[in-house]
């Protein structure tokens, strides 16, 4: 467990912040058991059991403003190699976390989830790959409009680096700008689990 955590809760109906510590969470809503396929985007999967709290009982406790369409989930327990704060935030769409399988974990295996499952409080969405399974979340923001995602920023950098050493080694090779094509890359979505693999309510 980490001292001191509480999850902040912002973008509400009623104004204002709310935070919770996990004590206060198992106190305060029914907790729910499953077991669900959680699929990776390198293509393996694992099955789980998991306990906690449905999402859905969250919003319904604490509502959304009326305009929020999305979730952005935040984890600031994590530190890159110099020490310095490195939060991993994710975007989950509002009908998404009103599904039944969308939990707020606080137990795996009928035990309290350890650091490396994600404790305190992590997501449990099988219906999105594994990227988007948040681990140690310390925020939650209702918003209007798709926020910022860790990997979806990290993809586009990656690609766009890409693009730029491609492109300078055309130039290298003696072909100028001017003679190089448009290029079009294919927008995919890395978040979803396609159809056949969601689980039944």
């Amino acid at each position: 467990m980490l001292d001191g955590w509480a999850l902040e809760l912002g973008g509400l109906a009623a104004g204002g912040r709310v935070r919770l510590t996990r004590d206060e969470l198992v106190r305060r809503f029914p907790l729910h058991g499953q077991v669900t396929r959680l699929v990776c985007v390198e293509g393996w999967s694992a099955i789980a059991s998991w306990g906690g709290i449905r999402f859905a009982d969250l919003l319904a406790a604490f509502p959304p403003a009326p305009r929020a369409r999305w979730a952005a989930l935040r984890s600031e327990v994590e530190l890159d190699r110099a020490g310095r704060p490195d939060p991993y935030f994710i975007s989950l769409d509002l009908d998404t976390a009103r599904h039944p399988q969308a939990m707020l974990a606080t137990h795996h295996d009928a035990r309290p989830l350890t650091l490396a499952h994600g404790a305190p409080l992590r997501l449990v969405a099988p219906m999105k790959l594994g990227l988007k399974n948040i681990k140690a979340i310390t925020h939650i923001e209702y918003v209007a409009t798709e926020p910022r995602d860790y990997w979806k920023r990290a993809w586009v950098l990656e690609v766009r680096r890409d693009l730029s050493a491609f492109t300078q080694l055309l130039i290298n090779a003696g072909l100028g700008r001017e003679r190089l094509l448009p290029a079009a890359t294919a927008r995919r979505d890395p978040e979803r689990v396609a159809p056949a693999q969601q689980l039944p309510v």
